[in-house]
């Protein structure tokens, strides 16, 4: 975890969108167990929201923690919102490769305060499937999700691991949004840490902002802190 704080501390983003993270009370599991309290504790985010997807039952955790989306703010989070689009929060779900499609997907939301008005953050995981152009029933409720959750509101920020590819129907649908990346990324995961070599062409990650949010700066640097690389922006509203 101390790559990744190093990494975090160094980027000083205001706000931070993550997935596959925990959240637990037990301060005796280790840091990746309980990344809610961890960065609570060793970063200097005021605001925060958790939006579980599934009880963690492996040998270490034993039920005790909780894997989900999380998003990290310097301004205030005035109202969140969770919307389990395919699939819904588990207590019975178990995390492997094997069960990967059963994986519950969602859209979590937070309204943020900032001194030019209110932003919508979308914080997304989406459902998982091996061929990301593949466009199935869970991407279809995902991207009607995106769709109906965000049309008609402003300043919008959405991002996330949608586990598919930007060609993919899902998002092609998706004309009130400008994709930042579009298709310029050749792949969004670290592949230091992936041995399956489809891994190596799919980009994955993204993100998209309503038409009222200007990008000055972005960047997915390849740095060795996850098995994705992070995507960075800067905006101005």
């Amino acid at each position: 975890m101390l790559p990744l704080l190093d990494f975090i501390r160094q980027t000083d983003a205001d706000i931070m969108l993550l997935q596959e993270v925990h959240s637990s009370g037990d301060g005796s599991l280790e840091p990746r167990l309980r990344t809610m309290q961890y960065f609570a504790d060793e970063l200097d985010y005021a605001f925060s929201s958790f939006a579980p997807q599934f009880r963690d039952f492996d040998n270490t955790t034993d039920g005790s923690s909780f894997s989900g989306c999380a998003i990290f703010s310097r301004l205030p989070i005035v109202d969140t919102k969770l919307h389990y689009f395919y699939l819904p929060y588990s207590e019975t779900y178990r995390n492997s490769f094997e069960t990967a499609a059963q994986h519950p997907s969602m859209l979590q939301q937070c309204q943020i305060d900032t001194e030019s008005g209110n932003m919508n953050i979308f914080n997304l995981h989406g459902p998982w499937d091996l061929n990301g152009e593949h466009y199935g029933k869970g991407r279809q409720k995902m991207s009607d999700a995106i769709i109906s959750s965000t049309t008609n509101l402003s300043h919008v920020i959405l991002g996330g691991d949608t586990n598919a590819k930007p060609v993919n129907e899902a998002f092609t649908r998706i004309t009130h949004l400008n994709s930042v990346f579009g298709n310029e990324l050749k792949t969004t995961f670290n592949m230091k840490r992936k041995s399956l070599p489809g891994y190596a062409t799919a980009a994955v990650d993204m993100l998209w902002l309503s038409h009222d949010i200007h990008v000055t700066a972005k960047d997915c640097p390849a740095v060795e802190v996850s098995d994705h690389l992070p995507l960075i922006i800067s905006v101005r509203l």
